[in-house]
């Protein structure tokens, strides 16, 4: 314990033995904790009022910048979204593009391969009509 530690509790001690512990403590709560020359006067706050304004001037220009970071971000997010949205179409339209060119691919290749196949049964059923006809014949 300091020496103001001591001196407090030497008083609380002489005061508890003249008035008794219940006034000796009224008293000595309201005495400052600390040494006179220590406490903060009214006049030492006064430089802080000023700095306590400019910091409040410092937080409304910090919650209009958040104000215009977040007014920036929705413009940016919903342009982003349009932007995707752009692009989903587009690859929309490119696989259905796709898809109409590989149909149209499958469908002439299938008429060619059934084109060539009735050919080539007809020749088979001609060749064979004619191996029939020559084969009477002899």
């Amino acid at each position: 314990m300091d020496a103001q530690g001591q001196g407090r509790a030497d008083l609380l001690a002489q005061l508890s033995e003249l008035l008794g512990p219940e006034h000796a403590a009224t008293i000595m709560e309201s005495l400052p904790p600390r040494p006179w020359s220590e406490l903060a006067t009214k006049d030492d706050l006064v430089p802080i009022r000023g700095d306590i304004a400019l910091l409040k001037s410092d937080v409304a220009v910090l919650k209009t910048d958040v104000a215009v970071l977040r007014t920036d971000l929705t413009g940016l997010r919903e342009d982003v979204n349009r932007r995707f949205d752009h692009l989903g179409e587009t690859l929309e339209l490119r696989f259905a593009s796709q898809g109409d060119r590989l149909e149209a691919l499958l469908r002439e290749r299938i008429d060619a391969q059934t084109k060539l196949l009735v050919f080539s049964i007809l020749g088979a059923v001609l060749t064979a009509a004619g191996i029939a006809i020559g084969s009477a014949a002899l």
